[in-house]
């Protein structure tokens, strides 16, 4: 019996590395199909057929909703994809043995076509370590016309789940969260509830008027 298990863990080790694999060298689905069919004949029979199956490319785990607060001329979207399942993927316990992550997040628009007016704008994670290894993730993503109306809204989620009060459970190691800074720019300055630069208070630490 646990001859069975280590070796169903030894394939499923195999196949996660050939999918990493596949993912990162960016190969074609048409050939991965062909590598699928051979390997699936002679070495990994519970190897799916269809690329699309293997890559798990057609399957979604979150749901795209409309902001609540846009009115009836607009169509913002909305998607928290998560921040738990990522960091349980990506982080290595064992350079962290004081148990601590430190999170940085960085939020900032993009357009996304040069024909449109759509801006998007991501919630991005990254973990604090020296050397920097680690690589950002998405937690949630807004896109609209303009940023969101409402900035208690767009927070809603993130803020929900990054509350990891009794911290997160990874590789059976309890890790404790702190949030080592937020990077914003400008554009994003509305998160911080203060006026832009060309404002007639633009200024978020002396509270000066402008002169015009």
């Amino acid at each position: 019996m646990i001859l069975m298990h280590l070796i169903i863990s030894m394939k499923k080790k195999k196949i996660i590395k050939l999918r990493m694999w596949a993912i990162k060298y960016r190969i074609l689905l048409i050939h991965l199909d062909k590598l699928l069919n051979t390997l699936q004949q002679r070495v990994l029979s519970s190897l799916p057929k269809s690329s699309k199956t293997f890559l798990t490319s057609n399957t979604v785990e979150c749901e795209i909703s409309i902001m609540e607060d846009c009115d009836e001329n607009t169509s913002d979207e909305y998607m928290y994809f998560g921040v738990e399942q990522d960091l349980q993927f990506c982080v290595n316990t064992i350079l962290h043995p004081d148990n601590i992550l430190e999170l940085k997040i960085n939020i900032d628009n993009m357009k996304i076509f040069k024909s449109s007016i759509k801006t998007m704008w991501p919630i991005l994670i990254k973990v604090h370590f020296q050397p920097d290894i680690y690589k950002l993730f998405i937690a949630a993503a807004y896109v609209g016309n303009s940023k969101s109306k409402s900035i208690n809204l767009f927070l809603k989620d993130f803020i929900t789940k990054i509350n990891f009060k009794r911290g997160i459970m990874i590789n059976n190691e309890h890790l404790n969260i702190k949030i080592k800074c937020f990077i914003c720019d400008m554009p994003a300055s509305y998160l911080k509830c203060f006026k832009d630069y060309n404002s007639k208070y633009d200024c978020e630490r002396l509270g000066m008027l402008n002169k015009y």
